[in-house]
Parts: structure tokens; C-alpha cells; sequence
């Protein structure tokens, strides 16, 4: 995993952490470069995905550095944000993929990509786990424009948009449905989890600048080792 992702991944949970407050400078990249072992070019690279992403602004001559910026409305909620920092700290300490293949779409999934049913996606299964045992089970369907050259490498390092993004597809919008579920025997099995144990439930649908669907994921998650927040910013309501 290149340095810079891992310095931005740990930079940007320290800010949705509020380790760094709205409208405080982050260290200098001099002091940053010092302070992870990295080079200039490496904290420059990071500094410039915060920056694309909205979490900071860069000052230039007197105001010079990075500055933490408040979310622009409709900013992405970083739901998977703890799995991104999961994997670059190597918490995730196990990727078993279960599928990783090309087949037909199902219909009920063609229907949402906008495909036929007799069109090939790239279907991807995995079990995360951490040392402490599995903590989510997620399955993927691409287009297979976007997912065929997808190597299965990739996606035992990194959350699936991360190596998305790695390979130049943008993703403008997210769309989550949230909700909560009772364990089957098959979950149960791959979650270390009894029958009838809640989990929570993840669809997530990525988006293209075009509105086209890049990726639909869908995740168990163990409720007892992975809580969801979310925090809302008042925009001048009553």
C-alpha cells in the first residue's frame, strides 16, 4: 500500500476523530515528514486527497499550510471509513474470499444497474476479520467495465472504492440503506456469531459523475464489534 494512502488514512481519522479542530492547522509537511518518516513529496500527496475531498483547505504565502474545513453539505458520511482505517493500519488481519469471478447478473441486481439480466458483473464475497475474529461479511457487484480488471490481489489489502479510485474511477455519490437483520445459520457460520444475532445491514450504492452505478455493495456487520455514528452539523434549523 503506497505511503502517502496510509499517512492520508491516518490524517483523516484524526480528523473526523475532532483531534484536530475546525478551522486549526494541521502540522506543517516539514513536521508531518518528521514525524511519520516520510518524504515531502509522500505528505504532499496525502495533503492534496484531504484537500480533494473536502476535510482541508491549503493557505499559500503568510496563511501558507492546511487548515481542517468545515464538511460541505451532502458530503459523503464515511460509513466504511473505520474499514479504510482497518486495513491501512493492518487491523484487518484476514481476507477470506469466498467468490471472486465474472457471471450473469441477477435479475433483481440488473434491475438496479440498469443492465440485462444476461449481462456479466463481477461478483466479489469476502469475510473480514480482525485478530480478534470475522466482523464483516461483504458482497460486490460491478459492471464489468469497471470491476473486469479488477485483480483479486487488490481487494485483500483495501476496501473495494479504494482500489476503484487507484484505478481512475471517479465516484461522485453515495447512496447508503442502513438497517438491521437477524443472523441465518450461513451468516451465523460466517461471522462467528449465534443463530437470531442482530447484525447490521449496508447497502451502498456508488455512482459515476454520469449517475451511472459503479458498484453495489452489501455488508453484514457483527453489532457487538462494529458500531455505526453519525454525526449531523446544524445548517441553521429550528
Amino acid at each position: 500500500m503506497p505511503l502517502y494512502y496510509k499517512l492520508e488514512s491516518v490524517l483523516r481519522m484524526a480528523i473526523e476523530a475532532g483531534q484536530y479542530s475546525l478551522g486549526s492547522a494541521l502540522p506543517s509537511e516539514r513536521q508531518l515528514g518528521e514525524l511519520y518518516g516520510v518524504s515531502r513529496i509522500t505528505v504532499r500527496r496525502a495533503l492534496e486527497t484531504l484537500q480533494r475531498d473536502g476535510l482541508i483547505w491549503r493557505g499559500r504565502g503568510r496563511r501558507g499550510g492546511s487548515f481542517v474545513k468545515e464538511p460541505p453539505r451532502g458530503k459523503e458520511m464515511r460509513l466504511f471509513g473505520s474499514f479504510d482505517a482497518l486495513f491501512s493500519t493492518r487491523q484487518i488481519t484476514r481476507v477470506d474470499v469466498l467468490a471472486f469471478d465474472v457471471r450473469s447478473c441477477p435479475a433483481d441486481v440488473a434491475a438496479k444497474l440498469g443492465v440485462s439480466a444476461s449481462a456479466e458483473v463481477r461478483y466479489i464475497e469476502r469475510v473480514l476479520s480482525t485478530k480478534t475474529g470475522p466482523i464483516a461479511h461483504a458482497r460486490n457487484f460491478l459492471p464489468f467495465e469497471y470491476g473486469g480488471k479488477i485483480r483479486e490481489s487488490e481487494i485483500k489489502t483495501r476496501m473495494l472504492h479504494q482500489v476503484l479510485r487507484r484505478r481512475g474511477v471517479a465516484i461522485a455519490e453515495i447512496q447508503d440503506e442502513v438497517g438491521a437483520l437477524v443472523a441465518d445459520s450461513q451468516t451465523a457460520l460466517m461471522l462467528s456469531i449465534r443463530v437470531g444475532a442482530a447484525v447490521l445491514s449496508v447497502r451502498r450504492t456508488f455512482l459515476g459523475p454520469s449517475g451511472k452505478i459503479v458498484n453495489l455493495t452489501a455488508m453484514l456487520l457483527r453489532t457487538d464489534t462494529y458500531r455505526l455514528s453519525i454525526r449531523f452539523r446544524s445548517q441553521g434549523l429550528d
